[in-house]
């Protein structure tokens, strides 16, 4: 029987994926009229699924990568606004785009307040369509020679407006050359968006190859996220997957291994089970990456991962405890993820060894120089 306290959220913790809608209430509060006028402000999309991006960091990677088709790019141009290196970078940036430019008055600066839904945009929004995001059934085999290196994955079902924007492209180039194997997410129900937007980031941090979000119960890429991840999202490949079960499953077929990240088990259930349960020692000391393709799963912040993904797994991976009678008896989702991507790749420690002719040269060094003070002149030093 699963406990509830192995999984890496705030113990008690329920679901709080609707964190975010009572975050905007309280950020967005404003007197009356203001929030009517904003209401009564048209805004003019160029597509149905247009999407407005906010943020001096989310819209300048957006520009930066240029992963989604870009619209339009509105910049604040009222009295208040204050010029920097950044605000020239991100006009240069969307002019070598060829996106159009719009300033926008001080008058008019409801309308930007508006596209970000209250929340603060630095005097730049940008208009977009949605980013692409395949429908992957699993991962395939590695492309492992000079020139094209990443691994093949099967495509999931998607209607005709999901290719327009995801393509169909089958293939997945690395994003970590300095890993032998490449090393994959794959995030189960993670509910909160500050959450996701962490761990989206700390992947893009440690070069995480892509990340698989699920489908079902999963918190959406939302401006929350965007704002949380810094920029990541546009720079690191996410795809959706339907069945985590079946994911990992079908991957297996191809090399792939996978471990699901739990909370430290019972100690006899470890030790009865010791080729199932590992810590993040073991994978530092064996660094899999060297040998195998890698999926780490996480779960869920308040259940944690589920049995049938748990079984179908590999591994189930922890981190040890460093206190024992410690009040806190789990970790949240998102530091856990910087520990365990850390595990993973990090390079073995390197242990430095004097070479034993160069001790002995510095040896006869020290004694000849100890000689020569000691008998200068031919005559003994007396202390």
């Amino acid at each position: 029987m699963d406990r509830p306290r192995q999984s890496f959220g705030r113990s008690g913790e329920r679901p709080i994926g609707r964190r975010d809608d009572v975050y905007d209430e309280v950020e967005t509060a404003e007197p009356r009229e203001r929030r009517n006028q904003m209401m009564a402000m048209n805004i003019k999309y160029t597509t149905a699924a247009s999407q407005f991006l906010y943020g001096k960091s989310v819209v300048k990677a957006a520009l930066e990568q240029g992963r989604r088709k870009l619209y339009k790019l509105f910049i604040y141009g009222g009295e208040n606004r204050k010029d920097s290196k950044d605000n020239a970078i991100i006009t240069r940036l969307a002019e070598r785009r060829g996106v159009p430019i719009e300033i926008i008055p001080n008058e008019d600066q409801r309308l930007m307040d508006k596209m970000s839904m209250g929340r603060p945009h630095n005097g730049f929004v940008l208009e977009t369509s949605p980013l692409p995001r395949l429908p992957v059934k699993s991962l395939g085999r590695l492309e492992e020679t000079l020139g094209k290196l990443g691994f093949h994955v099967e495509l999931d079902h998607q209607s005709r407006e999901e290719e327009a924007i995801n393509g169909q492209d089958t293939f997945i180039p690395r994003k970590n050359n300095n890993a032998p194997k490449p090393f994959v997410l794959l995030l189960n129900e993670i509910l909160d968006p500050g959450n996701l937007g962490g761990i989206l980031r700390t992947a893009s941090y440690f070069g995480v190859d892509a990340v698989g979000i699920t489908n079902r119960s999963s918190s959406t890429l939302t401006p929350v996220v965007l704002k949380s991840a810094a920029g990541a999202v546009e720079e690191i490949t996410i795809f959706s997957v339907d069945s985590p079960v079946s994911f990992i499953e079908e991957s297996r077929k191809h090399g792939w291994k996978t471990y699901a990240a739990v909370a430290p088990p019972d100690p006899k259930l470890a030790q009865r089970h010791g080729d199932k349960f590992i810590s993040t020692a073991t994978v530092e000391a064996e660094q899999p990456l060297t040998k195998h393709p890698s999926i780490l799963v996480l779960g869920n912040e308040g259940h944690g991962l589920s049995k049938p993904i748990k079984v179908a797994a590999d591994y189930e991976l922890s981190v040890p405890y460093f206190v024992g009678n410690s009040c806190v008896d789990s970790l949240n989702v998102s530091v856990a993820a910087g520990l365990l991507c850390h595990a993973f790749v990090r390079a073995p420690p390197i242990v430095k060894q004097t070479a034993p002719k160069l001790e002995e040269e510095a040896s006869t060094e020290t004694k000849s120089a100890t000689e020569k003070e000691d008998g200068q002149d031919g005559k003994e030093t007396l202390f």
